[in-house]
């Protein structure tokens, strides 16, 4: 599993031939906001498999897939690897199956904030409006041709550089690299 770009089918499929109730994209969401609060491998695995809903014991197959999941995209926004991406269904898929699964992301991302014990009264105001919008965005709805791929992909970019501004401030306190003019 170690090429993100195509992560999105094999890990739907293997929590759904595990009988977990939550699908590829928000188990990907619930692994962004863990990794955003800091959270390490161990802490990562034990918010997985609370949130998976198995009928029996994590899999194996499913561990190792979470451990290289979380080294991958620990990595990529702690080097603020703009190829950082939400993990959605490709592209060929109805808009309104994107949609929703882009619900499902933020709602996982927003859960493992919660469960991460992130409080808004220590956020910045600019943090608790993007946290807003992502309430807001966890939402969304398209029913049949009613929205735009154009619109969705400024929706998803939104949420992308949402994650890398909380993942800033919430490992490192809002403290900035200084601006070089």
């Amino acid at each position: 599993m170690s090429d993100e770009s195509n992560l999105y089918e094999p890990l739907d499929s293997l929590l759904t031939n595990y009988g977990s109730i939550m699908g590829a994209s928000e188990y990907h969401g619930l692994l962004v906001g863990a990794i955003c609060c800091g959270a390490d491998e161990t802490t990562w695995l034990a918010l997985a498999e609370d949130n998976l809903d198995l009928p029996e014991a994590t899999p194996e197959s499913l561990t190792v897939a979470g451990k290289e999941m979380y080294a991958v995209f620990n990595k990529q926004l702690a080097e603020r690897d703009f190829q950082f991406q939400l993990l959605l269904p490709p592209v060929e898929v109805e808009l309104s199956l994107s949609a929703r699964c882009l619900g499902e992301w933020v709602t996982g991302f927003l859960a493992a904030l919660g469960e991460q014990g992130v409080r808004a009264d220590k956020l910045t105001e600019d943090t608790k409006e993007l946290l807003n919008d992502m309430a807001a965005i966890a939402q969304i709805s398209i029913e049949g041709d009613s929205g735009s791929d154009q619109d969705f992909i400024e929706v998803v970019e939104y949420v992308r550089v949402a994650v890398f501004s909380l993942f800033e401030e919430l490992t490192q306190g809002g403290e900035k690299a200084p601006t070089v003019h």
